[in-house]
């Protein structure tokens, strides 16, 4: 940087950037995000993956004997309870995915499935999937009924 000397004694006490000096990094980066999506089937393994965890997910929900299932496209479902009795959707989500967080899953009602997830991480999300259903069964084997 180059100026006047009665002005550059004051460029230590404001802020100074140049418009454009990051473009170059976001360029770089959206070059690279297209030569990967380019060589590599991204959508496909999307839902690839999206379509295991739905099934890990429904499968779960089954054996717990509940009525979840994941609703929507693969690529980006959402996994829901129906009402029974008195419980609502919301009253069994939240129990759910407080199990999830117990099981080191984050919950989400929508699912965004990454091409990246491992083996690894879903043995974890189906130990997660059993565990919080099992513990939505439980609440609503507690849960009291309508009249009664």
């Amino acid at each position: 940087l180059v100026g006047r000397a009665d002005l550059m004694q004051f460029i230590d006490r404001v802020f100074y950037a140049l418009t454009y000096q990051h473009e170059s990094v976001g360029l770089a980066v959206a070059s690279a995000c297209l030569r990967y999506y380019r060589d590599h089937d991204v959508a496909g393994e999307v839902a690839r993956k999206g379509e295991i965890i739905r099934g890990l997910f429904d499968a779960a929900s089954a054996s717990a004997g509940l009525s979840g299932r994941g609703v929507g496209p693969a690529s980006r479902f959402e996994l829901d309870f129906w009402n029974v009795g008195s419980v609502s959707t919301i009253d069994q989500q939240m129990v759910f995915f407080r199990a999830l967080l117990e099981r080191g899953v984050l919950p989400v009602r929508v699912v965004l499935p990454c091409e990246l997830l491992t083996d690894a991480d879903l043995v974890q999300v189906q130990h997660a999937f059993d565990y919080g259903c099992k513990q939505v069964a439980r609440y609503l084997g507690a849960a009291p009924t309508p009249g009664g």
